[in-house]
């Protein structure tokens, strides 16, 4: 948890979270060929995150924040179009 932490945007713990989350997220879209491997992977991340005492009322948040960041480095690429956001959000929720 990073509630205690006195400046998030300079924590060294939650950059190396971040880290960890967007390796995740890649695994996550790469294993979409093979989503009879991908499904243990989530399903241990879920156990993972369950002990951590994440509640289901903090995904939305997280969602918001994903889909924030990943419009913010996909645009400039050009690669974040209307159809992309949609895929996304279908996949959040």
């Amino acid at each position: 948890s990073f509630k205690d932490a006195k400046d998030l945007e300079k924590s060294p713990e939650l950059a190396a979270h971040a880290g960890t989350v967007m390796r995740t997220v890649g695994q996550a879209v790469a294993g979409l060929s093979d989503v009879q491997t991908l499904i243990p992977v989530l399903h241990s991340l879920g156990g993972a995150h369950a002990k951590y005492g994440v509640q289901p009322e903090h995904f939305p948040i997280v969602g918001e924040a994903l889909l924030w960041t990943l419009e913010q480095g996909l645009t400039p690429a050009g690669v974040w179009t209307a159809e992309v956001k949609d895929a996304w959000t279908k996949t959040w929720t």
